[in-house]
C-alpha cells in the first residue's frame, strides 16, 4: 500500500525513532497535530466537530473534482496559485454545516427522494441493490453513515431548492426589471485628453521641481530586492518518488471502473436533405423523396449510388463511428437501436431529413486494467506527490546545510538543476515558473540558506546579495520628476477646460459650436446603448449609474474623471423604452434568471449572517 512516509528510507532506525518521538509528545500531552489537545479536530462550528480525517476527506474529494475538472491542466492552475484548496475546503465545510444547523432548527430534512437522486452522482442510472452494495463495500462504508453524509452534503442544494420554490416573482417586478435593462440611451461624449494638454505645460523651475520631489520622494522608492541563486523540486519531475504497487493498481481500478468505460458505439452511413421551413413544397418534396429512397435503400439499391446523386453532402454516405452521448438524441435513438441494424431508417431535424443505416455496433465495455494501469500509476502518484517531495527537499536541505558547500556545488554533487537569477528580484518579481518565491526570500533574507514551498514545488535557496530599500537622490530621477510634473499638470489643465466647458454649455442660450471650437475636446456619438454595456466611459460605476438613472434629455451636471485621467462630460439625446413586444419576450426569459439571482442574494446574506453569528474554531495547522 501506499505510504506516507518516504519508501526509499526504510531504515529501522528511522521507524524506532518516530515511534520513540510520539510516545515522548504524547508524555507531555501534545498530540502529532499540535501542542493543543483540541487540535484532533480540524473545524469545530458552533460545538459541531468536523475531524482531521473529515477535513482529509472533503479536501481530497475537492481535489478529485478539479482534476477531473481541468484534466492536465490541474496541476498548472496549482502552480499559479489559482486554486487553494485548503481554503475552499474550509469555507465549504464550515457553510455546508451552517446550513445544515439551520435546516435542523427548522425541521427541514432530505427527503428520500432527494436522497436518491443523490445516490445516482455515485452509481449513475443502475440503482440496483447489488451495486449499491458493491460500492459501500468497496468504500468501506455502512449505508447508515454513508446516507448521513450525503444527506449533509445534499443540505445546502436542498434548502436552496425550497427557497427558490417560495421566491413569488410579479410580473409588475419582471416587466420593471426588463424595462430597466431593455432601454436603450443616445449619447454624446464630450472628453478632455489631459495628453492633448501637455504641451501647454511649461518645465518646472528648480525650486518647484525640489518642492515636487519633497513632496512625492515616498513614491520614489525603490524596493528591496535580492539575488539568489535555486535548485526547483517540482511535483511533474518526481513523480518516481512515488512507488505503487499492484494490490494500489487494483484497489483504484475496482473502485474507479466508470472512468475507464468506453460508450456504445455505432458505425453509420447517411443521406443528408436540406430541409427549407421557409417553403412549405420544397420541405414536403424532401420529404417525400426521403420516403422514396428508404425504400429503395431496403429493398437493395446501392446505398452509396443514391447518396451520391442526392445527398447534400457528398460524404455523408462514407461509414462513420458514433460514440453514445456525443449526437442529437433523435439520431442516437436510431443508430443505438440495435433493432435497426442494416435498415434505413429516418431522422428529422430542424435542419435535414437524414436518412440513416446502421452497419455495426460495439458495445461499451470497461477497459481492462493492463490498458490503463499506467494511467492509474500516474493519477496515484500524483496524488501523493507532495508528501514524498516534502521528505526529499528537507532531506536535501539538511544534508546541504551540514556542508560547507554552494549551492552550485551541492547541486553539482546531486546532479540537481541549478538557476540564477540575472538580476536582483523585488517581491513581485521572480524567475519562471515561481510565482510567489521572491517575496518568501526576501521575507527570510537574513538566511543565506533556505528552503521554500511555492504551489506544490519545493525551493532550495541560496541568497547571494540583498539590496536594502532606498530613496533615490533628486539627481537620480530627475527626469522621470519632470515628466510626472508635467503630467500632473496637464490632468489639472484637463479638469480646468472640462469644468469650464461645463459651465458654458450648460448657460441659457449659449452657442455650443463656437464653445466648442475653443476647447481641445473630442466628440464621439453612442446609439442603442443598454445597461448592460461596456463602452469605455461607463467603466466608472459612478457615470454608468448616473447615466441610466436619468430619465429626461440633456447634460449631465457633472464632469467625471476616468480611471485613464480623461474627463468626460455626457450628453443624453434620447431614451427609448423597449417595445411591448421585447418586454413580453424578455420576460419569459428573465424569470428563471431572476429567480436564480435572488436565491443566489438570499442564501448569500444567510451565510452571512449564520457566519456572523456562529462560534468558528480553525484548527492551528490549517491557519
Amino acid at each position: 500500500m501506499l505510504q506516507l512516509l518516504h519508501k526509499y528510507q526504510k531504515s529501522v532506525l528511522l521507524i524506532i525513532t518516530i515511534i520513540i518521538l510520539v510516545v515522548v509528545m504524547a508524555s507531555f500531552g501534545i498530540t502529532p497535530y499540535g501542542n493543543s489537545p483540541q487540535s484532533s479536530y480540524a473545524l469545530k462550528i458552533n460545538g459541531e466537530e468536523i475531524t482531521q480525517q473529515q477535513f482529509a476527506i472533503a479536501q481530497s474529494n475537492l481535489e478529485n473534482n478539479y482534476r477531473q475538472q481541468f484534466g492536465d491542466f490541474y496541476q498548472q492552475l496549482i502552480q499559479m496559485g489559482g486554486i487553494n484548496l485548503q481554503e475552499q475546503t474550509i469555507d465549504r465545510l464550515i457553510e455546508e454545516t451552517l446550513l445544515t444547523q439551520f435546516s435542523s432548527q427548522q425541521d427541514l430534512v432530505v427527503s428520500n427522494k432527494d436522497l436518491h437522486e443523490g445516490l445516482k452522482t455515485f452509481l449513475g442510472d443502475d440503482m440496483s441493490t447489488e451495486k449499491y452494495e458493491t460500492f459501500l463495500k468497496n468504500t468501506g462504508q455502512s449505508a447508515t453513515n454513508f446516507e448521513a453524509r450525503l444527506a449533509k452534503q445534499m443540505t445546502p442544494s436542498v434548502f436552496a431548492g425550497i427557497v427558490s420554490d417560495h421566491l413569488n416573482i410579479s410580473q409588475a417586478e419582471l416587466e420593471s426589471a426588463v424595462k430597466k435593462e431593455e432601454t436603450t440611451y443616445k449619447y454624446q461624449v464630450y472628453s478632455f485628453d489631459p495628453a492633448k494638454q501637455i504641451e501647454k505645460v511649461t518645465a518646472p523651475t528648480d525650486t518647484e521641481l525640489e518642492t515636487f520631489y519633497q513632496d512625492h520622494a515616498s513614491e520614489y522608492e525603490t524596493p528591496e530586492k535580492a539575488s539568489y541563486s535555486l535548485v526547483a523540486l517540482t511535483p511533474a519531475e518526481n513523480l518516481s518518488l512515488v512507488e505503487v504497487t499492484e494490490e494500489d493498481l487494483e484497489i483504484y481500478y475496482s473502485e474507479n471502473q466508470q472512468k475507464f468505460a468506453t460508450p456504445d458505439k455505432a458505425l453509420v452511413r447517411s443521406i443528408l436533405l436540406k430541409r427549407d421551413a421557409s417553403n412549405i413544397v420544397a420541405d414536403q418534396t424532401a420529404s417525400e423523396l426521403a420516403d422514396t429512397l428508404i425504400k429503395k435503400i431496403n429493398q437493395g439499391e446501392d446505398f452509396e449510388k443514391l447518396a451520391k446523386e442526392n445527398s447534400s453532402d457528398a460524404k455523408s454516405a462514407d461509414a462513420k463511428w458514433l460514440e453514445k452521448g456525443k449526437s442529437a438524441p433523435e439520431l442516437e435513438a436510431i443508430a443505438f437501436d440495435q433493432g435497426a441494424m442494416g435498415s434505413a431508417k429516418l431522422v428529422t431535424t430542424e435542419a435535414n431529413y437524414q436518412i440513416i443505416r446502421v452497419e455495426d455496433f460495439q458495445e461499451g465495455k470497461i477497459k481492462p486494467m493492463v490498458e490503463v494501469s499506467e494511467e492509474i500509476k500516474k493519477t496515484l502518484q500524483e496524488r501523493e506527490i507532495v508528501a514524498y517531495l516534502q521528505v526529499k527537499a528537507e532531506d536535501l536541505f539538511a544534508n546541504w546545510q551540514e556542508s560547507s558547500k554552494s549551492l552550485a556545488d551541492f547541486a553539482t554533487e546531486q546532479k540537481l538543476t541549478l538557476v540564477k537569477t540575472d538580476q536582483a528580484k523585488s517581491a513581485d518579481e521572480d524567475l519562471e515558473k515561481s510565482a510567489g518565491l521572491s517575496k518568501l526570500v526576501l521575507g527570510q533574507q537574513d538566511l543565506t540558506k533556505q528552503i521554500q514551498e511555492v504551489a506544490g514545488n519545493y525551493y532550495l535557496v541560496e541568497v547571494t546579495e540583498v539590496i536594502a530599500r532606498k530613496i533615490p537622490e533628486l539627481a537620480e530621477v530627475k527626469e522621470k520628476l519632470i515628466a510626472d510634473f508635467k503630467a500632473g499638470k496637464s490632468v489639472e489643465l484637463a479638469k480646468a477646460q472640462a469644468d469650464d466647458f461645463l459651465t458654458k454649455i450648460s448657460a441659457p442660450d449659449s452657442n455650443f459650436e463656437k464653445i466648442k471650437a475653443d476647447y481641445l475636446v473630442d466628440l464621439t456619438s453612442r446609439v442603442d446603448i443598454k445597461r448592460a454595456a461596456q463602452e469605455e466611459e461607463l467603466v466608472s460605476p459612478e457615470i454608468k449609474t448616473a447615466l441610466f438613472a436619468k430619465t429626461d434629455l440633456g447634460i449631465l451636471p457633472q464632469v467625471y474623471q476616468h480611471q485613464n485621467n480623461k474627463y468626460y462630460i455626457l450628453q443624453v439625446e434620447s431614451i427609448t423604452p423597449p417595445t411591448k413586444e421585447v418586454v413580453a419576450e424578455k420576460v419569459k426569459e428573465q424569470k428563471e434568471k431572476l429567480r436564480k439571482d435572488l436565491e443566489n442574494v438570499f442564501m448569500s446574506s444567510l451565510i452571512a449572517k449564520l457566519k456572523a453569528q456562529a462560534k468558528i474554531e480553525i484548527a492551528p495547522s490549517l491557519m
